[in-house]
């Protein structure tokens, strides 16, 4: 009897390590999926950059007179026009730079769900009930600062559409209609 109520515990001990290894595999999905999106956004972060980098240069030359740049025109409209952009792409940087940030910072809120879950899993009793309302908080934490990294994505994309279509005539501000199409 003795033998049984050892494997008893055995099994009880099992079940419990396993469920913390399921409960913190939840955290370590999360931040996997955060990585993923964050090389999205740093990818878009990267190319609003090079593209301001390359109208400053454009700026630049055209500013001081110098050849080498196919533009169609009077020289101030391109200037106006790279300005405009560049405002532009200014606004989407930041954007984009608030998406990272929020990105990151729900990252940091799982790796602190999964910290809180071990910590409970080896402090015993005395702590359960601080870790039971801490450790969902800081989940709940992550979550709200992944959707509103997301939600500035959607600003970004939808500002770049917009910003493109102004730029080819079709859009507010454009040669076009405004139809888009």
């Amino acid at each position: 009897m003795r033998r049984g109520s050892n494997r008893g515990r055995f099994e009880m001990d099992l079940k419990q390590v396993e469920s913390l290894i399921q409960s913190t595999l939840v955290p370590v999905v999360m931040i996997s999926g955060c990585g993923l999106i964050a090389l999205v956004v740093q990818t878009r972060y990267g190319r609003i950059i090079d593209r301001i980098r390359a109208l400053s240069e454009e700026r630049r030359r055209l500013s001081e007179g110098l050849g080498g740049i196919a533009h169609h025109g009077d020289p101030e409209d391109r200037l106006r026009a790279i300005e405009a952009q560049m405002a532009t792409l200014v606004r989407r940087g930041l954007l984009v730079k608030r998406s990272l940030f929020f990105i990151a910072s729900s990252v940091f809120s799982f790796v602190l769900t999964s910290f809180l879950l071990y910590l409970a899993y080896v402090s015993g009793a005395p702590l359960d009930r601080l870790f039971a309302f801490l450790t969902p908080l800081a989940f709940l934490a992550g979550m709200t600062f992944l959707l509103i990294g997301m939600i500035a994505m959607v600003l970004e994309v939808a500002a770049s559409y917009s910003s493109t279509l102004a730029e080819v005539g079709m859009g507010p501000g454009g040669r076009g209609d405004g139809s888009g199409g």
